[in-house]
């Protein structure tokens, strides 16, 4: 290499490394360049000092914030953090207003909403869902602890007032919601009264029930009627075959008795006897008063049973008339009951709409009855649990290390430049 060409004679019998330099040559280079890397080294490390005395001693004040949402019941409970919350703190005109506030937005500070929120401010969640912590640094303790609390007071005004806001067009809302329904709500209670009012319904029920009714029992009626007719055309056949009387087998009594004398001869009666009245003799005696024959009972139940049915059957008939008049005498009333079924379920339909737009009144009357208090159920509410008091020390500048690597950033740079100014040198000696 060109470093074998210095003033030091190369010995023979010493050894070279590979490349054919050898350590007294470095030594002889750092020797010679000694007074420039110790410069170099000494501005490295006043360097590292200088860079560290541009970042002063930070502050952090810190605030904790609970986080609810009301409920349905209007009772804190946790719920996660929406970024709604997060962007309350985060709000640029927030910062603004609290910069001007402070005067943090004048010389010597001269902060902006962007500078503030990126370099000292952190918010961020302790509790998930329950529990924020905001974070304000500073080089000035009491600053920042100003800062802090005065955020968290901006920050709860501000998301008050969105609350309200919010709470306010979401009753305007509720209340058009709670009119509309309830004007649909009386639109179809006056279409169901007036349907019903016209249709009559449950008449047109009974009619056609009764009509029904009807129909099965003239049914039931032109059975018994089959069954009549058979009976009297048997009892008549019946009758038709026997006679009215039968002969009598037995004699008629006598009606004045003997006496008999003293001597035994049978007298006559002295007095005569009084005839018995037909009506309280014996049927068998007045029968035989009247002739030889006598009327055959079963003629007389046959002719009973004749009369009987058909008295019946005049009774039937005259009441199959009257449901067959009713009825029709083919087929039942097919075009009421078409009818009937028509209105039964336009009524459903409107019983249907009704129940409907009842449910929706009663649900919008309960949902603005709970927006009355003033606070949306999905409003979040602002605690503060722990307030900025202090602001602790969290970071200052560490002046030896930052001249420790300065320095050796310093040195690592002499070295190079006195073995680069070596090397350049070589060439232009050899050339002399």
């Amino acid at each position: 290499m060109a470093l074998s060409s210095l003033d030091e004679p190369v010995t023979a019998g010493r050894p070279a490394d590979a490349a054919g330099v050898r350590l007294e040559t470095y030594l002889t280079v750092v020797r010679r360049h000694a007074l420039g890397i110790f410069g170099l080294t000494l501005i490295g490390a006043v360097a590292g000092a200088a860079l560290a005395s541009r970042h002063p001693v930070m502050y952090e004040a810190r605030t904790t914030v609970a986080v609810n949402r009301l409920g349905a019941g209007l009772t804190p409970t946790p719920a996660p953090t929406s970024p709604l919350v997060l962007a309350v703190f985060s709000n640029q005109i927030l910062l603004l207003q609290l910069l001007a506030e402070l005067g943090l937005d004048r010389p010597p500070n001269s902060l902006t909403a962007e500078s503030f929120l990126k370099d000292h401010l952190i918010v961020e969640e302790l509790v998930p869902g329950s529990m924020v912590q905001i974070r304000v640094r500073d080089k000035d303790p009491n600053v920042a602890v100003q800062v802090c609390n005065r955020l968290v007071s901006l920050a709860i005004e501000l998301n008050t007032r969105l609350s309200g806001e919010k709470t306010l067009a979401g009753q305007q809302f509720l209340k058009r919601q709670l009119d509309s329904t309830r004007a649909d709500l009386a639109e179809i209670e006056q279409r169901l009264l007036a349907f019903r009012t016209g249709s009559q319904l449950e008449l047109r029920r009974q009619e056609v029930d009764a009509l029904l009714d009807a129909r099965r029992e003239l049914v039931a009626i032109d059975v018994r009627i089959a069954a009549e007719k058979g009976r009297l055309a048997a009892a008549t056949s019946e009758l038709a075959q026997r006679s009215r009387t039968v002969p009598s087998l037995r004699r008629g009594p006598n009606p004045l008795p003997t006496i008999p004398r003293r001597d035994g001869s049978p007298t006559a009666s002295s007095a005569p006897a009084l005839a018995e009245p037909p009506s309280e003799r014996a049927p068998e005696t007045f029968l035989a008063d009247q002739g030889s024959n006598i009327v055959d009972p079963v003629f007389e139940i046959l002719d009973y049973e004749v009369a009987s049915s058909r008295v019946r059957l005049a009774e039937l008939e005259s009441r199959r008339r009257e449901l067959a008049s009713a009825v029709g005498p083919t087929r039942p009333p097919l075009q009421k009951l078409t009818e009937l079924y028509r209105l039964e379920t336009e009524q459903a339909r409107l019983q249907a709409e009704y129940d409907l737009a009842t449910t929706a009144y009663q649900d919008a009357l309960t949902r603005f009855k709970q927006g009355d208090d003033g606070q949306s159920p999905d409003d979040e509410a602002f605690k503060v649990v722990d307030r900025a008091v202090s602001a602790p020390r969290i970071s200052r500048p560490s002046y030896a290390i930052a001249s420790l690597l300065g320095a050796a950033l310093g040195l690592g740079a002499a070295v190079l430049f006195a073995f680069l100014a070596e090397v350049v040198r070589d060439p232009l000696r050899a050339g002399a």
